[in-house]
């Protein structure tokens, strides 16, 4: 026995070597390996050592090794245990959550992982998150936004790590926006919001969330959209997330917007028609801080109340007026529209008095009153239950029916209806309905009597009841009561009737209940008369039809008082399967639906003589002569047993007085059947059952034996024996020993797995069961050879060949090797030896090799274990879809594959590569502008690297242009885009899209071209695009380039002269594109005076008195400034006057003023002070002005205010001029 057996494993290879102590005396070794899931693996050698380079994956594998010389087999060696490299996991997912910036991986498990480390490597950062666990699936979290990554799984075994390089991209949600800004008003619905540009973003959206649950986004590739759909009365949360293909990024910091109060909806005036109260309601949607509801009546006054809860109450309501009633919502800044306009009007009044009739037949009441009003409804209710219950109608006319429930007493009202207003009831009316129906509930027919008892349910307002039954031929009868029931009598035998009942009151009496059918019971039968036939045992019972009967039952009682009954629906029946020599009482009775009539006038009937009983056969196996018996309580009676062959063509039978008989000529191997009958002087009885009888099977004839070479099986075959069950046929082989087989239907057995090389002596026994043939003459015949054995395949995977072997055969003269692929691609080899080569095997097959050893008459053929596997085809239609830095490749499943690794190499030795066990991969981080040799190579676990695709070319796009900038002529209004040349590029076009959605575009083959047709005041995202002869590049890095900004709109400015402080302050309207605007006067005397503002304001100080000014508005971009003539004008306050002048003239005491006149005064005031404080003043349209009446020795200050022709203000006054008067 093999000792120390050791068993080492290669991860890198897959291959178990097991090694061992040599046994002494073998000459070579059997290792067999057996895993925990019943893998069987079997390696030879004549050394101490073998290896095994195809154990399954992921297993437990207890080893054994036994040692053999020519004629003996060692003990099996102590048992060792090995664990398999882990099969690799499969299927690799990820699921990214775009929310938290994490991704659940997860995979397929390989058996014999005992620990996962899943990661994600970027790409395109330097950025690494991992997890671990010993599941099929686990998170990695704080992936970067707007990121890259590689996502891979290593699986680690016992001792070996799990061999898959598989790997999948994973693009990680985009990153927030920043500096996000919002505008909005409140007489809007939208918003408008922009932001900057975020890593990883394909696009944007900005959300509008109010504290409602209200939702709306407006998406776009720009920086900046306009959200609209804003609900009123409603707080938003405005955010914007970056989005791409797969996500939508987390969101950015979030502004808070409240909209304007909602319209008050469903406004709801309650009018409490029994009060003078009017109760006003409505809905509100969204936020509100108060309400003002405002109630105009149909006289015209106005009503109105306020509060800060959606309900309000208006008092001093008088009836018959109509209300009109709106509602408007208020919040702390705005206010909403007024409300739609709800109408109610107040209730009106009963009528004065009413009247009440019954109507017995249809059970209604006809209410009436004197008079109706337009537009009134009025309702009739009859109230019952404690006026908790009614029936009602309604009319516009004076009167209308109400169905009422009968069996009550109504109390009758009136009530007048308009507008949903419901007025006072009127007076009440006393009535009472008719009674209700009662329901007919049994009917119980005394067929002694001939009386029906009746019982009925109560019904309601009933004073007496009255019940008929009637026949037939109309003939009724009557009974009447107080209660629920009474009895019908005196009624006619076998008649039908119809019963039913009505109720009364001192009014009315109630329609008829339901019908209910019965009937009397039938006369007696007459004439009732027997037959009994001797043949079939079967009694005859006739007799005359009795009135009113539906059935009849004839009823034959023994004297031990067991009865035996038929039923017929005419007047005769038979009874069969009476006992035998039995004495019986007939009599015949009458069946009615309710009753039955009394019994006929009795007959006495005798039955048949019994038949034997228990008849059975015996056969004797060594004359076949067969004794058959039976039972039997009568003596003196004959009986008699035939026999009759299956077929018919034989028969024999015997009679005695006795208990049995014999047969005794009966054919041999032939079934037959018996019965036995048994005579009295009147009747004979009916046959027995049947008796089967065996008679003793014949000799098997015509035997042979037949060997099977492939299952080295021996069948026997012979003609069918009459009367044989089954078959033994025995076998005695050249060392004396026996074996046999048995059929039990059939004339052929099988002995399964003879000896091989063995000669077999063959007879047949027939039997039934009971008795046995004598043996049929013997047989002989010869076994097949022996099968191969330890038949072996070892793959060449560089020539392609593969080496057969196996062990020799007894008795085997030639070999022929065979291998059949599952295609059913055929090879094979022969040989005189115990090997040979197979050459021609087809790539990617699995083949099933048998051997097949020919002896002298039979051929063995053996299986090897397993199959021979060839190395994979190469892959074939390699082809490549490419999109930017991205090449998806896909080709032919290759036969025989299970791996395949692709590969792609520059001129310049840079390779990229990707592995799958699909049939397609894609290669990343493609390189633009470059030429790619593309191979796939396909792998299994027979052949790696051997089987290689034809190469395909991929040529990338070109480069995207790079240094992308923009020129705007601002006289031209055209803009020049320039960039610089990219390598491959054979045309470029330039792509501007406007913010507002215009879109421009131009083409060229050099390196700039010029953009018309653009819109003032436009920004646009601009992009160049290299076209290639293939592919086109990517867009290039986006530039803003904003057109000229629109020229101002001069119809929209206004001036605001303030003539206090010398400024004016001038408003216009915005032009698009503008940043900043500046605002110039020019003066009549060319004064200029300006202002620059980035709003649509600005003032203009310190303007210099008496001018006329025009207006010229320019509009300012980075690039570009845009002048507009207004044509608006403007006047500035007069100027103080000048050379003021007063000439005193003393007698009388008068002033002349004078100063310069200037051509803008309407006219001037002159006025002149006092010490004392008192004044004078005149005015003039010229340059001069005299006031008169001054006093003597005063002094007087002079000052002049002029007032302008168009300007509503006055000048400075002028400088102030002394004077005294003289004495």
């Amino acid at each position: 026995m093999p000792t120390y057996v050791v068993a080492t494993k290669n991860c890198g290879t897959s291959i178990t070597t097991v090694t061992w102590d040599s046994a002494r005396g073998a000459s070579s070794y059997t290792v067999n390996a057996v895993s925990t899931w019943g893998s069987n693996r079997t390696c030879y050698n004549t050394d101490s050592s073998c290896s095994f380079p195809d154990l399954d994956c992921g297993q437990n594998y207890t080893i054994t090794v036994t040692a053999e010389d020519d004629n003996c087999v060692s003990l099996t060696s102590a048992p060792i245990t090995v664990t398999t490299d882990p099969c690799p996991q499969s299927d690799l997912q990820v699921s990214l959550d775009c929310s938290t910036d994490s991704a659940l991986i997860s995979w397929t498990p390989g058996r014999g992982i005992l620990m996962y480390n899943a990661s994600a490597k970027g790409f395109d950062v330097n950025h690494q998150v991992s997890c671990s666990t010993p599941g099929s699936a686990c998170n990695v979290t704080n992936l970067h936004c707007g990121s890259r990554y590689q996502v891979s799984v290593r699986g680690e075994g016992l001792t070996c790590p799990s061999q898959s390089d598989d790997w999948i991209a994973l693009k990680t949600a985009p990153c927030p926006p920043t500096q996000v800004s919002i505008q909005s008003s409140c007489d809007s619905d939208t918003v408008s919001v922009s932001w900057k540009a975020s890593q990883g973003s394909v696009s944007f959206m900005a959300v509008a969330e109010s504290s409602g649950g209200h939702r709306v986004t407006c998406n776009t590739s720009d920086l900046a959209c306009d959200i609209t759909g804003l609900q009123c009365g409603q707080t938003y949360q405005i955010y914007v997330s970056g989005v791409d293909d797969d996500c939508i990024g987390s969101r950015s910091e979030v502004h808070i917007l409240k909209t304007a109060p909602c319209v008050p909806q469903n406004v709801h005036p309650i009018l409490e028609c029994q009060a003078t109260v009017l109760n006003v309601t409505w809905q509100q949607t969204g936020q509100a801080h108060h309400y003002h509801t405002t109630v105009l009546r149909s006289d015209g006054q106005v009503l109105g109340c306020d509060s800060n809860t959606t309900f309000c109450q208006i008092p001093n309501i008088v009836c018959g007026l109509t209300y009109s009633v709106t509602v408007v919502a208020y919040s702390q800044t705005c206010n909403s529209s007024q409300s739609s306009v709800e109408h109610v009007t107040s209730a009106p009044c009963p009528p004065d008095a009413i009247f009440a009739v019954l109507d017995c037949d249809l059970n209604t009441v006809s209410v009436s009153w004197d008079s109706s009003v337009d537009g009134v409804l009025y309702i009739a209710r009859a109230f019952y239950s404690n006026y908790t219950d009614y029936y009602m109608c309604n009319t516009t006319e004076t009167s209308c029916d109400i169905t009422v429930a009968c069996g009550m007493d109504y109390n009758v009202t009136v009530v007048p209806l308009r507008d949903g207003c419901t007025g006072e009831n009127s007076l009440v009316q006393y009535v009472t309905a008719a009674p209700c129906v009662p329901l007919m509930l049994d009917v119980e027919m005394d067929c002694l009597s001939d009386s029906a008892w009746l019982t009925w349910e109560e019904s309601e307002g009933v004073e007496l009841y009255i019940a008929t039954a009637t026949d037939s031929d109309g003939f009724e009868y009557q009974c009447n009561s107080t209660d629920t029931q009474c009895t019908v009598e005196q009624l006619q035998c076998g008649r039908f009737y119809n019963f039913s009942v009505f109720a009364s009151n001192s009014q009315c009496d109630s329609p008829v209940s339901n019908t209910l059918q019965s009937e009397t019971a039938p006369c007696p039968p007459q004439n009732v008369i027997t037959s009994v036939g001797c043949d079939t045992g079967t009694v005859s019972v006739l007799w005359d039809e009795s009135v009113g009967a539906l059935s009849y039952t004839a009823t034959l009682e023994r004297t031990d008082g067991d009865t035996t009954c038929c039923t017929a629906s005419s007047t005769s029946c038979e009874v069969t399967s009476l006992p035998c020599g039995q004495m019986y009482v007939l009599t015949v009775t009458a069946e009615g639906r309710t009753c039955n009539s009394s019994q006929s006038i009795e007959v006495i009937v005798r039955s048949v003589p019994c038949i034997p009983e228990s008849l059975v056969s015996s056969t004797s196996c060594s004359n076949n002569v067969v004794t058959m018996s039976w039972v039997s309580n009568e003596a003196g009676e004959l009986y008699t047993v035939q026999a009759f062959s299956a077929d018919g063509l034989f028969s024999d039978s015997c009679s005695g007085f006795g208990q049995s008989c014999d047969l005794k000529s009966l054919t041999c191997g032939e079934p037959y059947t018996a019965t036995v009958v048994a005579q009295d002087s009147v009747c004979t009885s009916a046959p027995s059952q049947v008796a089967s009888i065996r008679t003793v099977p014949c000799v098997p004839d015509n035997v042979t034996a037949n060997v099977s070479c492939q299952g080295n099986d021996l069948s026997v075959f012979w003609e069918e024996s009459a009367g044989a069950d089954s078959y033994t046929a025995v076998l005695e082989d050249s060392n004396g020993q026996f074996t046999s087989c048995q059929s039990m239907i059939h004339t052929t057995c099988t002995v399964n797995r003879l000896v091989c090389g063995q000669t077999y002596r063959v007879s047949v026994t027939a039997s039934d069961g009971y008795c046995d043939s004598l043996p049929s003459a013997i047989t002989e015949v010869q076994s097949a050879p022996c099968m191969p054995r330890n038949i072996r395949a070892l793959m060449d995977c560089q020539s392609g060949v593969a080496i057969l072997s196996w062990q020799s055969s007894t008795g085997a003269l030639q070999y022929t090797a065979t291998a059949v692929s599952e295609s059913g691609h055929v090879l094979s080899c022969e040989n005189n030896l115990t090997n040979c080569e197979l050459t021609g095997l087809a790539c990617g097959e699995s083949y099933n090799i048998t051997v097949l050893a020919e002896g002298q008459t039979c051929s063995s053929t053996a299986t090897m274990s397993g199959h021979l596997n060839t190395g994979p085809c190469p892959p074939q239609n390699v082809e490549v879809q490419y999109g930017v830095s991205i090449g998806q490749l896909s080709w032919d499943r290759s036969k025989g594959a299970s791996m395949y690794t692709a590969q792609a190499a520059t001129d310049l030795g840079s390779v990229l590569s990707c592995s799958t066990s699909d049939t397609s991969c894609a290669l990343y981080n493609v390189s633009c502008s470059q030429t790619y040799d593309i191979t796939v190579t396909a792998h299994n676990n027979v052949c790696q690297g051997a089987a290689v695709s034809a190469s395909t070319t991929l040529n990338t796009e070109s480069c995207p242009p790079q240094n992308v900038q923009t020129h705007l002529n601002c006289t031209s209004d055209v803009g020049t885009v320039s960039w610089e040349e990219s390598l491959g590029a054979v045309a470029y076009v330039a792509f501007l899209e406007g913010r507002n959605g215009h879109i421009l575009s131009c083409s060229t083959s050099s390196s700039s071209c010029r953009v018309t047709g653009l819109i003032c005041g436009t920004v646009y995202s601009t992009q160049v695009r290299a076209i290639g002869e293939t592919y086109n590049s990517t867009d290039s890095e986006t530039v803003i380039f904003t057109s000229a900004p629109c020229p101002p709109d001069s119809s929209a400015v206004t001036v605001d002269m303030n003539c206090e402080n010398a400024t004016a302050l001038f408003r216009w309207a915005w032009s698009g594109g503008a940043a900043s605007y500046e605002l110039t006067a020019i003066s009549n005397n060319g004064y200029i005076a300006s202002c620059i503002s980035q709003d649509n304001f600005c003032n203009i100080s310190e303007l210099a008195c008496g001018q006329t000014y025009t207006v010229r508005l320019t509009a300012i971009s980075d690039e570009c400034q845009i002048t507009q003539e207004t044509g608006v004008t403007f006047q500035t306050r007069p100027c103080a006057p000048l050379h003021v002048n007063v000439d005193l003239q003393c007698n009388p005491s008068t002033a002349v003023v004078t100063w310069e006149q200037s051509d803008d005064v309407q006219y001037y005031l002159v006025s002149t002070t006092l010490s004392t404080g008192e004044a004078e003043t005149c005015n003039s349209t010229s340059d001069s002005c005299k006031m008169s009446g001054l006093q003597c020795g005063v002094e007087y200050a002079f000052t002049i205010t002029a007032y302008s022709h168009t300007v509503t203000c006055h000048s400075d006054a002028s400088s102030t001029v002394h004077t005294t008067t003289g004495r």
